[in-house]
């Protein structure tokens, strides 16, 4: 393949490795597509656009698995085409049917009457098909910026008979995070703030409301973990922390 199963990872921000052979089967499928658009079989030498395009395709399936946005799908598949239209083999595109194709006066080429199409091209539309309201809008990998780590607090009691607190991290993935609501409170005669950021990241399974999310080195405790869509892309942490003012 012209991009690697780890390319397609670092560009769709995933750091696990459950979905390998999906993301392979998805780049397989996108350099066919790439191959049958332009009329080539590409290689390991294939030009850098090239190589882009099949990385826009496999990754908007794979965010894409059901039924797709039909504006997203056509900005993808207007990228797509304009990133390998130089490189097609326009001598391989025509089938013959006894016509020809001529420019002042000259013919240059047999062609057919029509120019034959792939379905691999085309058959994606039927996936475009989609509700008109969107209660969350979905986020895109791109908007996962920031770098974090979510783990736990054991606790444990030391050698001594003393309680001890041990952090430990679970992952490091990327984030977006949206600051969701701030509120001062009192607790006896000290004053407090409570700030809650939402974290969004990749679907993951072993992240639990408990655990924290360390973040520009402060810790956010998760309380609610909840998904977008239900079809296990992304996942959105509701997270607290407590800072005493005075």
């Amino acid at each position: 393949m012209i991009v690697s199963t780890e390319e397609l990872k670092a560009h769709l921000r995933i750091q696990q490795d459950a979905e390998d052979n999906l993301l392979e089967s998805l780049l397989t499928q996108a350099q066919a597509a790439a191959n049958d658009f332009c009329r080539t079989d590409f290689d390991a030498a294939a030009p850098e656009p090239v190589r882009l395009a099949v990385l826009l395709m496999a990754s908007h399936f794979y965010e894409c698995r059901d039924a797709s946005d039909r504006s997203a799908y056509l900005t993808m598949m207007n990228a797509f085409h304009a990133l390998l239209y130089p490189y097609r083999k326009i001598e391989e595109m025509f089938e013959y049917f006894g016509c020809f194709l001529t420019f002042g006066g000259q013919q240059l080429r047999d062609c057919g009457a029509a120019l034959p199409l792939s379905s691999s091209l085309f058959a994606p539309m039927a996936l475009t098909q989609s509700l008109d309201v969107n209660l969350m809008k979905i986020p895109h990998p791109g908007e996962l910026r920031q770098l974090v780590e979510i783990g736990r607090t054991v606790h444990a009691i030391n050698e001594n008979g003393f309680p001890v607190e041990t952090d430990q991290v679970v992952c490091q993935v990327w984030a977006k995070a949206e600051g969701c609501d701030s509120r001062y409170f009192a607790s006896g005669d000290a004053e407090n703030t409570e700030r809650g950021i939402w974290f969004t990241i990749r679907w993951r399974c072993d992240v639990q409301p408990g655990m924290w999310v360390r973040w520009n080195g402060q810790k956010q405790i998760i309380t609610e973990i909840g998904e977008y869509d239900f079809r296990r892309r992304y996942l959105r942490l509701t997270t607290k922390a407590v800072k005493g003012v005075r």
